[in-house]
């Protein structure tokens, strides 16, 4: 659970507040008030920031949800019998700030907007915020397994239990026929145990925190790719493979290599089943292809090891063990040193891969740190619903990356419980055609044992490598270290953009460009680039974002129509999305200087994290936005909260960089974005953070960025906060220097 470590929530004393820069004009027509977003989570005391359109003068009015038994959904419409009425700290046309009183009760509030007499749609703040749901099986959860949901706000409690329970009901055919409570949480994953009983079908699932009432209820998004189901969790008992035993002692061959690939022929004849490895080792001389369906199965990693001595005609691309869908459990796999250099990548599953697993395994690779070998990975775990649980990766290049070329995307990976030691690059969550989603990296050790003469830090990152997403990512309570002290980073890779201009016409969900969207200079867009994210950066409607459905030459189709249509002024950006990231708990020890989210799309979280350097290295703990190839990235709803920088001189700021500077659009492509001159970062927040215990380092926002709350950080006295000239509505609030958290 979340601490509080920065400050008093119901402190009312404000440290500073920015003068406002009034660079936008009130409104930008007559209507209603639009809200796209919220700070959230929010308790009393703190500051709430809201984002949308024709904010400059609307009045904010609050009511406190009632608590009591949420009954079954669906909810019914919030019927607040009071409102009262916010003062404004800072108002634009774009956004409004205010205080959640701090002498209310912690919960879910009902926020309206009132302009000219018009009102936006009412919004429950704090009420569940789920973005994805995960099963055990991944795509799917079995009667007795589980099932997980991540987002915001599912966990409102930093003390103690909630209100009624954290819950989840499934209905299905519009009755509510299990209910189901959660046995972990932090509030941002939340873990709900199924009972064996449970029917197999497709369920609605709605999830509770436990406060205000009924209308509390929101409905979760499917666990499937399938967009005929958009609000669906499957479940179903696992898949039944063949069980029929085949023991490698037990097959005719002249030696260990033969008699193990006799065993795999016999499986595949089967279409699958256990082959059984015997304690010892066993050597091998040559790749293996693992039917599908196909069980590895040894007597422990201390007692089964396989030992490959050699690998004739391997190529980069392959694996010395690969198959589609298959699975390893109880052994240890092994390049030997005598085969040198690493050839190959270790265990790889295709493609096509559906249900790969690899459970209380070892794989061992020896290598350099010699920056001109070509990067590797221990395991290359690809496709859908796959797990490694409970495994030890040493000494590789590369040791886990996880790419996905499954049809209609993937991922619904789970990597726990692991302990990788590794040169150069720990594990990449990344991106083959059409893109990855839900993965779960948590409870794993990281270490580090790259030598001190490395020509190239280690790093571990989240990769689009240039591919339409990667979302839908919970990195929790992992711990990293490194043996030598050898600086390494955690970062986001492989930003890409498409298109940045102003646009023809919009009109529904179709979007008219004024010229093609371009894959860098590499021609023309590829087709499996759906699921990209489109941006108004500035402009009517700025600050909203849809995903691309489709396309046909310089006409766009969207997921949905815009809450304010952008018009022919209104700059907009066509990037890959990388976000809906969840940074939670974990801990860096030793050397890792650079914890950044460059360049994050949307909705990026870090909360809870600790930092202590061993060394006093100067370092950062952010996110940013800015240009990349043919878009402008933008770096939109970072939120910093309650992480704490124990030693070292970290920066933990937001950026956004200026398309006009540091870009070589104009020499590459004959672009040239004078006219720009807009925000590239919109909406970050950093509260609770605290570096008091180290030495230097600041807090704040740098570049183009615009809507900012900086509040209850404690800082040592020698950290500044520091806000950049061409930053905008920043407010800051309730920061201690040099003196400890009350």
């Amino acid at each position: 659970m979340l601490k509080n470590v920065g400050y008093s929530r119901n402190s009312k004393k404000t440290i500073a507040v920015l003068t406002i820069l009034l660079k936008f004009p009130a409104v930008f027509g007559a209507g209603p008030p639009s809200l796209f977003w919220v700070s959230e989570p929010v308790y009393p005391g703190e500051t709430v920031l809201l984002q949308g359109d024709g904010l400059a003068t609307a009045q904010v009015e609050i009511a406190r949800m009632t608590d009591g038994p949420p009954g079954d959904p669906p909810p019914g419409a919030p019927g607040p019998k009071s409102w009262t009425r916010m003062e404004a700290l800072q108002a634009n046309a774009r956004s409004v700030k205010f205080t959640l009183p701090g002498d209310r009760a912690n919960g879910v509030y009902a926020c309206r907007l009132m302009s000219g007499g018009q009102a936006a749609p009412l919004r429950l703040i704090n009420a569940p915020d789920p973005w994805w749901m995960q099963g055990d099986q991944g795509e799917s959860a079995s009667p007795g397994g589980w099932l997980r949901v991540f987002g915001r706000n599912l966990d409102l409690n930093e003390d103690g239990p909630a209100a009624e329970g954290i819950s989840v009901i499934l209905v299905q055919a519009g009755r509510a026929v299990y209910r189901l409570a959660a046995d972990q949480s932090d509030g941002f994953g939340a873990r709900f145990p199924l009972p064996v009983d449970l029917a197999p079908g497709s369920y609605q699932a709605w999830v509770h925190n436990g406060y205000g009432g009924n209308p509390a209820w929101t409905l979760c998004p499917s666990t499937t790719t399938d967009a005929s189901q958009p609000s669906l969790v499957r479940i179903a008992p696992p898949k039944a493979w063949p069980s029929r035993i085949f023991r490698v002692s037990e097959q005719p061959g002249a030696d260990a290599t033969a008699r193990v690939q006799a065993a795999l022929a016999a499986a595949k004849a089967e279409h699958g089943g256990i082959v059984v490895f015997p304690a010892g080792e066993t050597g091998l001389r040559e790749r293996l292809t693992v039917p599908d369906f196909t069980l590895l199965k040894g007597e422990g990693m201390e007692k089964t090891r396989l030992v490959w001595t050699a690998l004739p005609g391997a190529t980069p691309d392959q694996g010395f063990l690969e198959g589609q869908s298959f699975r390893i459990e109880d052994m240890t796999l092994e390049e030997a040193e005598t085969t040198g250099r690493i050839k190959a990548n270790g265990i790889k599953s295709g493609g096509l891969s559906d249900g790969f697993r690899m459970r209380r395994a070892r794989v061992v690779q020896h290598q350099t740190d010699d920056v001109n070998v070509p990067m590797k990975s221990a395991i290359l775990a690809q496709g859908r619903n796959w797990e490694v649980t409970g495994c030890e990766v040493s000494g590789a290049i590369g040791a886990f990356i996880s790419l996905t070329f499954a049809p209609g995307g993937g991922t619904f990976g789970l990597l726990a419980r692991n302990i990788f030691r590794y040169h150069r690059l720990s594990f990449s969550l990344g991106a083959g055609p059409p893109g990855a989603r839900a993965i779960i990296a948590e409870d794993n050790a990281l270490i580090d044992i790259s030598l001190k003469t490395a020509k190239e830090g280690p790093y571990t990152n989240i990769t689009a490598y240039g591919r339409p997403f990667v979302q839908d990512i919970y990195y929790a309570r992992n711990v990293f270290s490194s043996v030598n002290g050898v600086e390494s980073n955690w970062t986001f890779d492989g930003s890409d953009g498409v298109y940045f201009d102003k646009i023809a016409g919009a009109a529904g969900t179709t979007l008219m460009l004024k010229h093609p969207m371009q894959y860098e200079d590499r021609g023309a867009l590829p087709a499996e680039w759906a699921g990209g994210s489109v941006h108004i950066l500035d402009g009517k409607g700025a600050g909203q974002t849809r995903r691309l459905r489709a396309w046909n030459g310089l006409s766009l189709t969207l997921d949905k129509e815009w809450e304010v249509p952008p018009d022919t002024g209104s700059a907009v950006s066509i990037t890959n999305f990388m976000g809906r990231v969840l940074l939670v708990d974990n801990q860096w020890n030793d050397d890792v200087p650079y914890l950044v989210a460059y360049y994050a799309t949307a909705d990026v979280i870090f909360a809870g994290n600790r930092v202590n350097y061993i060394h006093e290295i100067a370092g950062a703990l952010g996110s940013g936005g800015g240009n990349l190839n043919l878009g402008q990235i933008p770096n939109w709803h970072f939120q910093c909260l309650r992480n704490e920088v124990v030693r070292g001189k970290v920066a933990i700021d937001a950026s956004g960089a200026n398309p006009n500077r540091g870009s070589d659009w104009k020499a590459r492509f004959g672009l040239d974005y004078g006219w720009y001159t807009g925000p590239t970062t919109r909406c970050a927040v950093f509260r609770g953070n605290s570096n008091g215990k180290a030495t230097g380092g600041s807090i704040g926002v740098g570049g183009l960025v615009d809507d900012a709350v900086i509040e209850g950080n404690w800082l040592n006295s020698a950290a500044v906060i520091r806000v950049s000239p061409e930053s905008h509505f920043v407010y800051q609030r309730d920061n201690r220097i040099g003196v400890p958290p009350a």
